[in-house]
C-alpha cells in the first residue's frame, strides 16, 4: 500500500511539474520584446520577383523577413535586373472611359517604433517618381530632411534612399501619390524596417472559481 501511495505522491508531483513549466514564472504578466530586430524586404531575393520575366506582374502576397511586408494591388517586375525591383504602379480614378485602377502597394505594420529605410528608384534614368509613406491609410509621414511628404525618386543610378525616424506603431504604406505629377510609378529596390522598441504584449492569466462551471454548478463539498 505504501508503494501504491508512493507512486500515486509522484505522479501527482510530476503532473504539476509539467504544468508549471509551461506557465509563465510571472502569473500575471508576460512581455514579448523584439528591439533590435531587423526586417528586410530585398527584391533580388525574391523568387516571385527575380524569378519573373521583365514586366511580368508580381503576385500579391507577403514577402521579407518572416513575411512582414505584403505586397498588394498593381505591381510589376522591374524592367532592369540591375537592380532588380518590384515596381508600384500609381493608381487612378475611374471615368467614363475606364475603370479605375489599383495602385501598388509595399505594406508594413510597426507595433512600437522603428525606423526605416526605402531604396527606390524611377522607372528610366532620366524619369523622375514620386512615392509616398501613409499611414493609417491616410495620415503621409515627411521623411527624415524633407520639405514635404512626397519624395522625389530620381533616375535609376544610383538608387534614391528615403529614411525615416521613430515611426509610431501603425500600418503603413508605401506607394506612389495618385495626383503626382509624373504619371509613373516607382521601383521598389529595398526596404528596411529596424525595430527600436516594440510595444509589450501582455497575457493575463485568471482564476475565478464562481465563473466555472465545474465547481459552481456541482454541490457544496462535492468533489471538483
Amino acid at each position: 500500500m505504501k508503494n501504491k501511495k508512493a507512486k500515486k505522491v509522484l505522479a501527482l508531483v510530476m503532473v504539476f511539474i509539467l504544468v508549471a513549466a509551461f506557465v509563465p514564472m510571472d502569473w500575471a504578466k508576460t512581455n514579448v520584446s523584439a528591439a533590435g530586430t531587423k526586417y528586410v524586404f530585398d527584391a533580388s531575393a525574391e523568387s516571385k520577383i527575380a524569378g519573373i520575366d521583365k514586366k511580368a506582374p508580381v503576385e500579391n502576397g507577403t514577402y521579407g523577413t518572416d513575411g512582414y511586408f505584403t505586397l498588394t494591388g498593381t505591381v510589376t517586375r522591374g524592367n532592369s535586373d540591375n537592380p532588380i525591383s518590384a515596381e508600384l504602379a500609381k493608381g487612378a480614378e475611374a471615368t467614363e472611359e475606364a475603370p479605375a485602377k489599383q495602385s501598388g502597394e509595399l505594406k508594413f505594420t510597426v507595433t512600437g517604433t522603428a525606423d526605416v529605410v526605402i531604396s527606390a528608384t524611377s522607372t528610366g534614368g532620366s524619369n523622375t517618381s514620386e512615392v509616398v509613406l501613409v499611414k493609417d491609410g491616410s495620415q503621409r509621414i515627411k521623411a527624415d530632411g524633407a520639405e514635404s511628404e512626397v519624395n522625389a525618386v530620381v533616375g535609376t543610378k544610383p538608387a534614391t534612399e528615403i529614411k525615416y525616424t521613430g515611426l509610431e506603431a501603425g500600418e503603413y504604406s508605401i506607394l506612389v501619390p495618385l495626383e503626382t505629377t509624373y504619371n509613373r510609378g516607382v521601383r521598389v529596390i529595398k526596404v528596411e524596417v529596424d525595430v527600436v522598441e516594440v510595444a509589450a504584449v501582455t497575457k493575463d492569466f485568471t482564476f475565478d472559481a464562481s465563473a466555472e462551471s465545474k465547481i459552481a454548478g456541482i454541490d457544496k463539498k462535492a468533489p471538483v
